[in-house]
This record gives C-alpha cells, sequence and structure tokens, in this order.
C-alpha cells in the first residue's frame, strides 16, 4: 500500500512514500494505475483492483504521463506520488523519474497532476468565493 486515506475525516492516516519500480523487460510506460481497498466496517468493504470480475461504480484511478517513458531490463522508476484532500476531493501530484540501470541521474523527470485536467467549472467551485 501507498497510504491509507480516510476520506471521512479527510485525512491520510499513514505517511505515504516514494514509489520505485525496477524494470524487468524492455516496455514502454504511459500512465500510473491506481485501485484502492475500502474498509467500511470491520470485515466489511470492498476493492477495485484489477482483475476484479465483478463491475464497480469506482473504476481505478490512471494518472498519466504527459510522454511515453521506454524502459529497459534494470532501469528505476521512481515516483513521488501525493494526494491532498481539497474540498471533499483529492488532488493528486506526481512526479516519475526514470533511472537507467546504473546511473545515478535521471534522464526523464514528468511532473503532473490531476488538477490541471480538472474543468474550469470545477475549480470554481473549489474557490472560497464560490
Amino acid at each position: 500500500p501507498w497510504a491509507v486515506l480516510d476520506y471521512a475525516g479527510g485525512q491520510l492516516t499513514t505517511t505515504p512514500g516514494p514509489l520505485s519500480f525496477t524494470c524487468d523487460r524492455a516496455r514502454t510506460m504511459h500512465f500510473l494505475a491506481l485501485w484502492f481497498d475500502a474498509e467500511l466496517f470491520d470485515g466489511i468493504g470492498f476493492s477495485n483492483a484489477p482483475g476484479r470480475e465483478t463491475p464497480l461504480v469506482y473504476n481505478q484511478l490512471l494518472l498519466p504521463f504527459s510522454a511515453p517513458v521506454a524502459m529497459a531490463p534494470g532501469d528505476r522508476l521512481d515516483v513521488d506520488l501525493r494526494a491532498d484532500f481539497i474540498n471533499r476531493d483529492y488532488i493528486f501530484t506526481w512526479k516519475v523519474r526514470l533511472y537507467p540501470a546504473g546511473s545515478a541521474a535521471p534522464t526523464v523527470t514528468l511532473r503532473q497532476s490531476n488538477f490541471e485536467a480538472l474543468p474550469l467549472e470545477s475549480v470554481t467551485k473549489r474557490a472560497e468565493t464560490y
């Protein structure tokens, strides 16, 4: 798990840390996929993890990259992911760095946020003057 989010209280209940993935074969990355496991009460909950056969109202969250990231075996992808609870919803920001195998310097750095993808109406509704 990356973090535990408490929607009722709007607080992170764990401190999220950076994510790191090492590539096992050549591939091109276009996005990160996030999903959740929800616990509503002790022992009662649901998940939208990949591979579920039962469709749910909640889909997985895709965080696209602004450009495809080509990876080779041994390359490392570091991701700093942040979720800020603003006006009853989470705004996600993500920074992606690609380190070629054995390199200490990234060759690709991408910084993005789903805030930039919100319709202007959503942004306006978040203003204190709305």
